[in-house]
C-alpha cells in the first residue's frame, strides 16, 4: 500500500507467530529501491515481487538491507534474481555478517555514512545507525524526510541490543542522530 507519495509498504502476514518485517518500496521517477527484503517464508518473496510488478516494474536500483538479521535480507537474493540483478546494499560492517548467513547471494554495494542513490526525483541517503547491531543502517529519503530505521525503532515494543551484536551507548547516539537527520 502506498503510505506516502512514492513510498509503499509491503506487509504480507500480520498474524504470523515470528513477527512481521516491513518491506518498503521507494519509487522515484527514474527507478525504485527496496528497503529490507523480509522473511523467507512461503509467499513472502512472491508478494514483494508481485507488488513491484503491479507498479509496472520500475527499474530496480537496489535492495537496501538495514542489518544482519534474517528477516531483513532473506528474500534479497531471490528478489535480485527476479528483478534484473540490482545490487544488494548494506554497510561495510554488516557485509561479512550477512554474507556468512546468505548462501545464495552477496552484498554487492557496501556503503558508508552519507552515500546516496538517486531514483530521479528522490534521493536515498544511507546512514550508519549502530546500536541494534554494530553495522545497522537507516535509509533517509531527503526530499520527503522519510527515515527507515530498520530495527533501531520498532513498530511496537522496544529494540533489542544483544551483547556482541551492538551496544546501548551506540544505540542512544543513533537515536540522537535520527532527531538531527529528520530536522535537516
Amino acid at each position: 500500500m502506498e503510505i506516502a507519495p512514492g513510498i509503499h509498504n509491503i506487509v504480507t502476514d500480520l498474524q504470523h507467530a515470528t513477527g512481521v518485517t516491513n518491506t518498503y518500496l521507494i519509487v522515484g521517477t527514474q527507478g525504485a529501491a527496496f528497503v529490507d527484503a523480509g522473511w523467507n517464508r512461503p509467499g513472502e518473496c512472491e508478494a514483494r515481487i508481485g507488488y513491484w510488478e503491479k507498479l509496472g516494474k520500475p527499474p530496480l536500483k537496489g535492495i537496501a538491507v538495514t542489518h544482519r538479521h534474517a528477516p531483513h535480507w532473506q528474500n534479497a537474493p531471490a528478489i535480485q534474481k527476479a528483478c534484473g540483478h540490482p545490487p544488494i546494499i548494506a554497510t561495510y560492517i554488516e557485509k561479512p555478517e550477512i554474507e556468512a548467513r546468505m548462501a545464495d547471494g552477496k552484498v554487492d554495494r557496501p556503503v558508508r555514512d552519507g552515500e546516496t542513490m538517486s531514483l530521479g526525483n528522490l534521493t536515498l541517503e544511507f546512514i550508519e545507525a549502530p546500536g541494534h547491531t554494530y553495522g545497522s543502517m537507516a535509509v533517509f529519503v531527503r526530499e520527503t524526510r522519510a527515515l527507515f530505521t530498520g530495527d533501531n525503532v520498532m513498530g511496537s515494543g522496544s529494540s533489542v541490543v544483544n551483547p556482541g551484536e551492538g551496544e546501548i551507548v551506540l544505540y542512544l547516539q543513533t537515536m540522537e542522530n535520527f532527531c538531527v537527520t529528520t530536522r535537516r
